[in-house]
Formats: C-alpha cells, sequence, structure tokens
C-alpha cells in the first residue's frame, strides 16, 4: 500500500507540473460503492493529503467499476443536461488503477460503458493484477500496455509491473 501511495502522489504532483490548468479528482471503490476523496480541483495539496491519510484497514470490501464510472461520467459531465463540473471544451479522462480480480456492480455495468462512450470520456486503466473479463473485452477502454505520452503515467505503469512480477 505504501509504495502505491508514494506512486500516486508522484503521479499527481507531476500531473499538475505537467499540465498546470488541469483539475483533479480522486475516487476509490469499496465495499461495492464509490466515494469521492477529493472534489474535481486543481489544490494539490488536498489530493496529497487525502492519499496519505489512507489505510487498507479503512477500504475493505469488493471494488465496483460500474459506481465508479457513473460517479466519474456524473462529475465530468455526460453532455448538455448534465454538463458536470468540467467544462465543454476540456478533455474529459479517466485513469483507472485497479488491483482487484472481480467487480462487484449493483447495476449493469454495459450500460454505463454506453454512457461513458456517448459523454466522449477517454478512460485508460492500469492493472495492477489478473486480467479482468469486463476490462479487458470493452471497445471503450484503452487498456494501458506502454504509455510514451505522460511521464507521470509511466510512473504509475512501472508501478504496476513491479507489483505484477514480484
Amino acid at each position: 500500500m505504501k509504495l502505491i501511495q508514494d506512486q500516486t502522489i508522484d503521479f499527481i504532483n507531476d500531473f499538475f507540473v505537467q499540465n498546470p490548468l488541469s483539475q483533479l479528482s480522486i475516487l476509490a471503490t469499496y465495499e461495492s460503492t464509490c466515494r469521492i476523496l477529493t472534489p474535481l480541483s486543481c489544490n494539490v495539496q488536498d489530493h496529497v493529503k487525502k492519499i496519505k491519510s489512507l489505510s487498507l484497514e479503512d477500504h475493505g470490501g469488493e471494488p465496483s467499476l460500474e459506481s465508479s464510472l457513473s460517479i466519474a461520467t456524473a462529475i465530468l459531465g455526460n453532455g448538455e443536461k448534465n454538463p458536470g463540473l468540467a467544462q465543454i471544451s476540456t478533455t474529459k479522462e479517466v485513469l483507472i488503477v485497479y488491483g482487484s480480480l472481480t467487480t462487484c456492480d449493483n447495476s449493469p455495468i454495459y450500460k454505463t460503458l454506453n454512457l461513458v462512450r456517448d459523454s466522449k470520456i477517454k478512460v485508460s486503466i492500469i492493472g495492477l493484477g489478473a486480467k479482468v473479463f469486463v476490462l479487458l473485452n470493452s471497445q471503450l477502454f484503452q487498456i494501458i500496455t506502454f504509455v510514451k505520452q505522460n511521464r507521470a503515467t509511466q510512473k504509475l505503469f512501472k508501478l504496476s509491473l513491479i507489483i505484477k512480477f514480484q
């Protein structure tokens, strides 16, 4: 957990150095739900403080990809009727760092995946564990195998390789 926290903090710091006008929100999924840990903002200190405060004991149970994507879509906006907090002219991206072998969803995930696609939200995944069927078989996800564009994402990807091969 400490290694993931450290790499996530490095990612947050690098993200704002490379994207000073961008905003970030951190969500956590456990107990079949998703919770907003930090609201969409450009306040690096708030994001880092929240990541440092996390522990495994506080967040047990099954994750829910459907709930996570629903909340992320609501935050980023899914069209003119629900513009969300992100501006219409911005690029909307979700980066999922996923370590579970399962997803425990309360409603069908494919409806949510269609909403994500229709909202023009790019979803990238860094898998820390084994392959998960729904992540591999959805046309909506870009599974990260090698990332050249962003140094911050490269660090998290290297972390996933370290964890995978140890």
